[in-house]
């Protein structure tokens, strides 16, 4: 998946040589692909950002980006949507009693290992 960040409103053309500007609504930091096939892409558009650049560096400031709010929607979305998958589904929860339980009985078969370790050292050692 790809997160990405466009200008938006703040954006005013930008003259890159003598023979043109850059113009448009989808002015990003990198290239993205002609064609949108190479996975998953979801922009979000900064509206506050004056160039590419202070899009690119402001895109986690939710104070310096008001498209923050929709990429971290859209960032949750994916990573709930790829937690979902059969193994997930069909998993078993595991309740607070039976994990409280579990240690209780681990807890107490290593202090009667400990001390039938100390029964058997006394009884070797020389008096």
């Amino acid at each position: 998946a790809n997160l990405y960040t466009r200008l938006g409103k703040g954006a005013s053309s930008k003259k890159i040589s003598m023979a043109g500007t850059v113009l448009g609504k989808d002015r990003t930091f990198c290239n993205l692909p002609k064609t949108m096939n190479a996975g998953d892409w979801m922009e979000a558009v900064n509206d506050k950002a004056g160039d590419e650049t202070v899009a690119h560096m402001t895109m986690f400031e939710p104070k310096e980006n008001p498209g923050y709010e929709k990429l971290s929607h859209d960032a949750a979305g994916l990573i709930a949507q790829w937690s979902r998958n059969d193994w997930y589904e069909n998993s078993t929860e595991t309740t607070t009693a039976e994990m409280v339980e579990s240690v209780e009985v681990d807890e107490k078969g290593k202090g009667a290992e400990k001390e039938e370790e100390k029964d058997t050292t006394e009884q070797i050692a020389p008096s």
